[in-house]
């Protein structure tokens, strides 16, 4: 018996996820990127310096260690992945 065309699986898209995409910018010119689900930074407001940096359910890279003194700036952008 030949099997119909219809009744054959579809193609499910998966729903994409929302999450951070996080561009640490060093004093030594490079920039460094982290996907995770949440980040917060801590910054003293009178100097502009960053105290502390948490990331929570990172996809890239697995682990994230970067001197406070090494970070000029940074950006936080929600993205669909």
């Amino acid at each position: 018996m030949k099997e119909s065309i219809t009744n054959a699986p579809k193609h499910v898209l998966s729903e994409r996820n929302e999450v951070k995409q996080v561009s640490i910018f060093l004093n030594s010119g490079q920039t460094f990127y982290v996907i995770c689900k949440e980040a917060k930074f801590t910054v003293e407001q009178k100097t502009g310096k960053v105290l502390s940096y948490v990331f929570t359910g990172m996809h890239n890279p697995d682990e994230v260690n970067i001197r406070l003194d090494a970070i000029v700036a940074y950006t936080i952008r929600t993205v669909r992945i």
